[in-house]
């Protein structure tokens, strides 16, 4: 059995041939190349991931989310700088508040110190007043038993005084009767030696064969 050539396939096939040097296959190569391309978005063939719907919409979402985002970390960035505006006055309260403490807590110390000082000198001036209060009450004593003692001796004095002024009186009274007795003893031995003879010794109060005695105070101030 034998087969038959179909008339004309071989005269086609080369008509096709020369035909196709005159027609342009690039929009053809174009559709082979884009159907053997794969997206590495959404995994479909045929097109590139810049042109495929789910990453415009990713595109979109993301765009939308970093403005979110970003809007978001304003916010949060404002809100960071508020508390830490928030924690720096908080700190800086702090800090003042520890210095004023510790400024008071020295001043308080230094008052203490001082009151504490004052408190003791306070004592020791009592104390030395309390001696000088007991030392002069004991000079006091002293003075009063002075005076006492010096009134004594002016009183002693004025005794003495007047005593002296009678001694004294006395003593002139003795010198004038003494004076007075020699005056009348010579007068009497010179009224008894009138007339006598010079070897003659008798005189006033002698007698014979007595020695004569010397004449007394006694009988002077009789006399």
């Amino acid at each position: 059995m034998g087969f038959k050539k179909k008339k004309g396939f071989g005269s086609r096939g080369q008509d096709l041939k020369k035909k196709s040097s005159f027609k342009k296959f690039e929009p053809r190569q174009e559709r082979t190349e884009r159907k053997g391309v794969r997206c590495f978005e959404c995994g479909g063939i045929g097109h590139f991931a810049p042109e495929c719907a789910n990453h415009n919409e990713k595109e979109g979402f993301c765009s939308s989310h970093k403005s979110k985002s970003a809007s978001e970390k304003e916010d949060l960035s404002q809100e960071e700088i508020d508390s830490s505006e928030e924690e720096s006055d908080s700190s800086s309260s702090s800090k003042k508040k520890f210095v004023e403490q510790k400024v008071l807590a020295k001043y308080h110390a230094e008052f203490n110190d001082l009151a504490l000082k004052s408190t003791r000198k306070i004592e020791r001036l009592r104390e030395e007043n309390l001696e000088l209060s007991a030392h002069n009450d004991h000079l006091s004593e002293q003075v009063e038993r002075l005076k006492r003692r010096e009134d004594k001796l002016i009183e002693e004095l004025d005794l003495s005084k007047r005593s002296e002024e009678g001694l004294k009186r006395e003593l002139v009274e003795a010198k004038g009767s003494l004076a007075r007795i020699d005056s009348s003893t010579k007068k009497l031995d010179h009224l008894l030696g009138v007339g006598k003879s010079p070897s003659d010794k008798r005189g006033l109060g002698y007698e014979d064969g007595k020695k004569s005695q010397p004449l007394t105070r006694q009988c002077l101030s009789r006399a």
